[in-house]
């Protein structure tokens, strides 16, 4: 298969057609898989002194994207296979997993009402992400929106990390609301709001200060805008880790309507406002602007909103969680800041590259014990400490 789609490269090479077209067309492609291989292909295009050197190429570009599609195949039909396994397991030693068909109109009238008000914020999650990637392509091309996809990989590494500490309080914050033990519920937010930060905090830190070179060392060629694509989509993250357990709170009442109009239209702002800035001549990096001013007012809509449903009072969640929070943010701040006057950031060094990576990482921690825990957290997690460790 591979040497079809490599002769279908060379046949489009033979055609004639422009490298900048082509790669504008398959940029969509590669965005989401590798963008790290198009930045590499397009240097080396930009190299290229002879028509066999080009004819290379065009046939590495059609090899690499048949296997790319190979991959993803495979990937999908290994999906289903394990979803009919599960399945048959289940209904082989579970037998509260069997099921029959009924038809119930209420339950099925709340169900269709939440699924409906539940896609409506997913619809304006997908249109605000794929409107910003439509809008970078209309005012900055395709170089930019590689940029933007490099700095989204690197976010989602980072998120993926705090997620699944998330994922093992959202059941336990949904079953709390369900037998009306509102104070357990509300630690639970806060905690699962707070620890998430911190971890997103001590990760992202050093990150953000020591990102040029990070990329520099990763992918030797750093398309333009990426790092500083980077370090605003970080500050996009820290602000957006608090939402998850507030959204799973307020869908555990199942009383949504108000809050996903509220926070699906705010959140569908960011496309016309991202577009004003593009077009008054703003540098791209204002797109990332634009999505960081709204997340915070996206914050605080839920606030407002979900605080009076969940019997919670926005004062406690204000004083427990975002005060702390500050407070630690910008104590974190003081050694970075404190690294780069005394010791200034020298390109190629790394030695400078890891000792700025551990100080910032251990500063980080350490503030985060002394300044943003309360003495009963402090305790818990020298608990915890003291278990894993006697379990070695």
């Amino acid at each position: 298969m591979a040497v079809h789609k490599a002769a279908a490269a060379a046949e489009v090479f033979r055609s004639g057609t422009d490298m900048e077209d082509y790669l504008k067309e398959e940029y969509s492609y590669y965005e989401k898989e590798d963008n790290t291989f198009l930045v590499s292909f397009a240097a080396d295009w930009e190299n290229c002194k002879t028509k066999d050197a080009e004819y290379t190429l065009w046939i590495t570009l059609g090899e690499a994207k048949q296997r790319m599609v190979g991959h993803f195949a495979v990937k999908q039909k290994n999906g289903e296979k394990d979803k009919i396994i599960y399945g048959k397991y289940c209904k082989h030693k579970f037998t509260e997993t069997s099921y029959h068909f009924i038809w119930d109109k209420k339950t099925t009238k709340e169900m269709t009402k939440f699924a409906g008000w539940t896609l409506n914020g997913n619809i304006a999650w997908v249109g605000y992400t794929q409107g910003l990637n439509v809008l970078m392509n209309m005012f900055c091309g395709t170089a930019v929106n590689a940029a933007r996809g490099i700095a989204f990989t690197v976010q989602q590494k980072i998120i993926d990390f705090c997620n699944n500490f998330q994922v093992a309080v959202d059941p336990q914050i949904t079953k709390t609301y369900s037998v009306e033990e509102y104070d357990k519920m509300h630690n639970l937010i806060i905690m699962s709001s707070k620890f998430s930060f911190y971890l997103m905090l001590v990760l992202s830190l050093p990150i953000f200060v020591e990102i040029d070179e990070i990329l520099r060392l990763w992918l030797k060629i750093v398309p333009e805008h990426t790092a500083n694509f980077v370090r605003l989509i970080l500050c996009c993250s820290v602000i957006d880790i608090f939402r998850n357990p507030m959204n799973t709170s307020i869908h555990a009442t199942g009383d949504i309507k108000v809050f996903q109009i509220w926070e699906a239209t705010t959140l569908l702002l960011i496309v016309p406002l991202a577009y004003l800035a593009l077009k008054l001549g703003y540098p791209a990096e204002s797109v990332f602007v634009v999505q960081l001013i709204v997340f915070i007012i996206v914050q605080a809509e839920r606030i407002f909103i979900v605080c009076p449903r969940i019997k919670m009072k926005k004062i406690l969640y204000v004083r427990r969680l975002l005060l702390p929070s500050v407070k630690v943010l910008f104590t974190a701040l003081i050694v970075p800041a404190s690294l780069i006057i005394v010791w200034p950031i020298q390109p190629d060094n790394y030695i400078q590259l890891l000792t700025y990576l551990v100080l910032i990482a251990i500063s980080t921690s350490s503030v985060v014990y002394f300044v943003g825990l309360a003495q009963n957290e402090k305790e818990k997690v020298k608990l915890i400490v003291k278990n894993k460790i006697g379990r070695k």
